[in-house]
């Protein structure tokens, strides 16, 4: 009786989102509760720290909009950007960002499987994505690799349309999509590549390529791109250089270790999922293997395209001695429901579905209980790379800027780590300038200083940054030079005490 009970609200749930007329609005209700309660999470959890140093960067970067970077295409530097335009810079509001972009990727998957599974099927897959650590534990570090969850699972959705009815206006948002999602990160190359041949698998892809669909993508895509290749063309390709050198095997043995561990990482990470269904539909053999090789050609078609961008990058890392990572790999499950779902020999029960859906959410409420305990232990043992230290260390910052300059604060510098991290939380926003990787911050250079001053921060035991920050601060007026021990309070214990030198140096007087 106490089970029938508690299953319930669930049972009532997997009817609201089975029910025609109550479907979408049901979703969006469960999607948006889906991410608050993650946000909160992400909330308690951190309590003790910042926000991680990717994050402030995206940041930092949307400040400065470019084309492009050192590091990566500017996709998540304009959609950080424009978020907070409305909203604070605080770090609840970007965790808000990160689990609703998680949602609304959600969300694309649900609208992908619909015709393609049946109602109970739909929910038991948008339950078991919800159990996938990058919609949830990793969805919170909005970065380079997080912003392509949405990006990709859009171009998926919208390719997928344009395939099905030749539309042009699908088409052309289908080549805009693609362009947002290289401007995203180039590891998209996969997804479009992965796309391209389940075209030619389709059974639509006669009628398809002789649509002028596929010429009006490509096209779109291609005017949407091209003012970031000009960029790259103007900037020695640096982007493309650091996506290709920054993660070098060396030797061909290291290559193929990381290889193994991809594709393993990658079915850990959706293993919990994957044993709930199979644990609830009980395929037999014939099933899995309907599964892995559809016999069904549109079913294969979605099995090609979801397969191939996790597959492809592992022959050519290979080939390129180039080591993988499987958390790459976060984006590309927007058809997983499809793809382990639609065998006909597989079956999903309205009480499975019911199930799978409780299992989901008590799952998350679980998460948000022992979210305090993680704060307290991260507070203990100290935040990796400072991430404890940013908001201290800006207070600090900005308390000395005001004694040495009326002006705002338009420049912070330091290391990488520090200055994007200390950047967020500065009541001015100033723009960053990296000292130990000055080609990633170009926007800031020796008379941008000179005319509007700069806050440099080092830590005290690392002598060849306050090196550097001596250098720039030599034979100019006006210096104020301290160093400041910084802590972080949290529930009224403190952490150990680490010390910062801080230079501020105002802006050179007009004329002078």
């Amino acid at each position: 009786m106490v089970y029938f009970t508690l299953m319930l609200p669930f049972d009532r749930l997997r009817a609201a989102l089975c029910d025609r007329g109550r479907r979408e609005r049901a979703v969006a209700a469960v999607l948006a509760v889906y991410a608050v309660i993650w946000t909160f999470y992400d909330i308690l959890a951190r309590g003790s720290e910042d926000i991680h140093f990717d994050m402030a960067e995206m940041a930092a970067w949307s400040r400065d909009l470019a084309l492009g970077s050192d590091k990566h295409p500017q996709m998540g530097a304009w959609i950080a950007g424009l978020w907070f335009l409305v909203f604070p810079y605080r770090d609840w509001a970007f965790y808000l960002l990160a689990n609703a972009l998680a949602a609304f990727s959600l969300w694309i998957a649900w609208r992908l499987s619909e015709h393609r599974l049946n109602d109970n099927k739909r929910v038991a897959g948008l339950a078991s994505l919800m159990l996938v650590p990058f919609f949830n534990f990793f969805a919170w570090k909005y970065n380079a690799n997080t912003i392509l969850i949405p990006l990709w699972a859009v171009t998926t959705f919208l390719f997928f349309r344009s395939l099905e009815t030749r539309s042009p206006a699908m088409a052309a948002l289908a080549g805009l999509a693609a362009a947002a999602a290289m401007m995203g990160k180039y590891w998209s190359i996969f997804l479009l590549a992965g796309l391209g041949i389940a075209a030619l698998v389709s059974p639509h892809r006669r009628a398809y390529f002789r649509s002028s669909a596929p010429w009006i993508t490509v096209l779109v895509g291609a005017l949407a791109i091209a003012p970031h290749i000009y960029w790259l063309l103007t900037h020695e390709f640096a982007p493309i250089n650091y996506a290709v050198k920054g993660h070098p095997a060396k030797v061909f043995s290291i290559a193929l270790k990381d290889a193994v561990l991809y594709v393993g990482g990658f079915a850990a990470y959706i293993a919990l999922p994957l044993l709930l269904l199979f644990a609830f539909a009980r395929p037999k053999f014939s099933a899995l293997y309907d599964t892995i090789w559809p016999q069904d050609r549109t079913r294969r078609f979605v099995a090609v395209a979801f397969w191939t961008p996790i597959l492809l990058p592992i022959p050519v890392a290979l080939l390129n001695d180039t080591r993988l990572a499987a958390i790459w790999t976060m984006s590309a499950l927007a058809l997983a429901p499809i793809v382990f779902l639609s065998s006909p020999k597989i079956r999903i029960s309205a009480a499975a579905a019911g199930q799978i859906l409780a299992i989901s959410f008590i799952f998350s409420l679980s998460a948000l209980a022992i979210a305090p305990a993680r704060a307290l232990r991260v507070h203990e043992e100290r935040a990796l790379n400072s991430g404890d230290e940013y908001k201290p260390l800006a207070h600090a910052v900005d308390k000395q800027w005001r004694r040495t300059s009326d002006a705002s604060l338009a420049v912070i510098a330091s290391n990488g780590i520090f200055a994007n991290g200390v950047s967020f939380y500065l009541r001015d926003r100033p723009i960053v300038l990296s000292l130990n990787r000055i080609k990633r911050t170009p926007w800031v250079d020796e008379p941008r200083l000179l005319q509007q001053g700069v806050a440099l921060v080092c830590p005290a035991d690392k002598p060849a940054c306050i090196e550097a920050i001596d250098a720039i601060a030599r034979g100019r007026a006006g210096v104020l030079r301290e160093e400041r021990a910084i802590s972080r309070h949290y529930r009224g214990t403190a952490s150990r005490v680490k010390h910062y030198l801080i230079i501020t140096i105002p802006p050179e007087p007009k004329g002078g």
